[in-house]
């Protein structure tokens, strides 16, 4: 994409991809270097790896926002941005089979390091198309499975160590 096309519809609402998991409409808050940042209708911030990018399609008579750049710095490139969710849960892709949530633990100049439940999960920069945050450890409604498909217990083992830990500190003290 050119600067003048870039300048031109930053602010504007757009449909990002004309179809498929990665297609949203939104905000165009951005365009820098090799990523785009998109302001969807609903949730957070969608971040585009553009590379994978297939086109940017100004919707008509939709009003120009004030939104505009936002904090985005020009040199932004879209390995920072996985680099700035260091140990935050994040999505990776939108939707399809490689579309995976997890906390993103490790980013080196060609892969990202994810951590879901016991899995390690180690993908190439190059094949990850979007990444957007999602709540600490939220499964958006789900609750979290293991391979066996029970219900992990992880919260509830947490406050029990917890509470075994008060119930050992107050016997010493006593």
């Amino acid at each position: 994409m050119s600067t003048q096309s870039r300048d031109g519809l930053t602010g504007t609402q757009v449909m990002v991809n004309r179809g498929g998991p990665e297609s949203e409409t939104g905000t165009l808050l951005a365009i820098r270097n090799d990523v785009v940042v998109l302001r969807p209708r609903k949730g957070p911030n969608i971040y585009y790896n553009l590379e994978h990018v297939k086109s940017v399609t100004r919707l008509k008579k939709a009003a120009q926002s004030s939104a505009g750049n936002g904090n985005f710095p020009p040199w932004l490139t879209f390995r920072q941005v996985l680099a700035a969710f260091t140990n935050r849960y994040v999505q990776i892709n939108r939707g399809g089979p490689e579309k995976v949530d997890g906390t993103i633990t490790m980013v080196t100049p060609y892969t990202v390091t994810l951590i879901r439940g016991k899995e390690i999960i180690r993908l190439p920069i190059h094949h990850i198309r979007t990444v957007n945050a999602l709540g600490a450890n939220s499964n958006n409604g789900k609750s979290s499975q293991n391979q066996n498909g029970s219900q992990s217990r992880n919260g509830s083992q947490s406050r029990n160590n917890s509470q075994q830990r008060s119930s050992s500190q107050r016997k010493e003290s006593g």
